[in-house]
């Protein structure tokens, strides 16, 4: 019987190049304030955000993810040829199906590469940079596209305070190829499946809500046991650390690893 063949992989993967997208359109909080009960100074000291982007109708979650795409590959020196697995990691498709990853691959002229989308929330774009660096150390791909895209605006109600100055629209794309020592990773997952309905859109309706204390309590307490987990896995302690770049928590999920 013939023993099957493995493909050989690469000792570790690296980001090669970074590209981005934001809506032309600047929200400020005071333009938020003229809709509703707010104010810039209760904004920025709960959210720390001064202004977001919001999409215009041109400005689809295709066309955000391609131009983020496309100068990430411009940055990272390889042409679409040279790309074989493309990630879109979304919580705001337009509709369920189909995923939108094939499309953004076929825009960007990316020759029949394998291509699926990943949802889950903020620490989406987490989840697909591990599995693009995985595909590329088990030799399933050569080199990855990840894109991080959200038109956020679809889905949220542009008049609660609750939502409205958190979310917003924007793409940003790395593109991962090997690496002759490891640079992604050690990633830790994790999850609370029992707080699936404190941000979410409620079955029949269009509409996000979130619970924002039982999110904040969930990030301030749970985060720091899988950061010290990626941490005691990488064999670095918090005096080693130069760069802590949180995702902002809207979902159960969690993925970490250190930067240093």
């Amino acid at each position: 019987m013939t023993a099957l063949q493995v493909p050989d992989g690469s000792p570790g993967a690296r980001i090669l190049g970074f590209g981005s997208y934001r809506p032309r359109r600047r929200v400020t909080n005071h333009e938020l304030a003229e809709r509703m009960d707010t104010n810039d100074e209760w904004i920025q000291s709960r959210v720390g955000i001064a202004e977001r982007r919001w999409a215009e109708p041109d400005e689809t979650l295709v066309e955000m993810s391609v131009a983020a795409g496309g100068k990430a590959l411009a940055d990272s020196g390889l042409g679409a040829n040279d790309i074989d697995l493309v990630l879109l990691a979304t919580t705001s498709p337009p509709k369920a199906i189909p995923g939108l990853a094939p499309r953004i691959a076929y825009q960007l002229g990316v020759p029949r590469p394998g291509a699926f989308d990943v949802n889950a929330g903020c620490a989406g774009w987490c989840y697909a940079l591990s599995a693009a660096a995985d595909a590329i150390r088990t030799g399933s791909a050569r080199n990855a596209l990840v894109i991080g895209g959200e038109r956020l605006t679809d889905y949220t109600d542009l008049d609660d305070r609750s939502t409205a100055v958190i979310f917003a629209d924007g793409a940003g794309a790395a593109v991962v190829g090997p690496s002759d020592e490891p640079a992604v990773g050690p990633v830790v997952w994790g999850s609370d499946g029992d707080l699936h309905e404190a941000i979410a859109i409620p079955e029949n309706e269009t509409g996000m809500s979130m619970a924002g204390q039982a999110v904040y309590r969930w990030a301030t307490t749970k985060l720091t046991d899988t950061l010290a987990e990626a941490m005691r896995r990488a064999g670095v302690g918090p005096d080693d650390i130069d760069v802590f770049a949180p995702t902002r928590p809207t979902s159960a999920s969690s993925s970490s690893w250190p930067s240093g």
